[in-house]
């Protein structure tokens, strides 16, 4: 449903869209990707700005 959503108003998505669409757009290896890159980013966080 979200997605014949889209295809009627592409600019929909950038209102509000947030995360259901971000997943969608990148699909589950780029959404893997970028929450891999946030738990990366946050344990060098941790570590180093203590």
């Amino acid at each position: 449903m979200r997605q014949q959503e889209l295809k009627r108003n592409p600019s929909g998505s950038v209102h509000g869209g947030g995360l259901p669409d971000l997943v969608g757009s990148l699909g589950w290896k780029g959404t893997g990707i970028l929450i891999l890159m946030m738990i990366i980013g946050f344990i060098v966080y941790a570590v180093f700005l203590r």
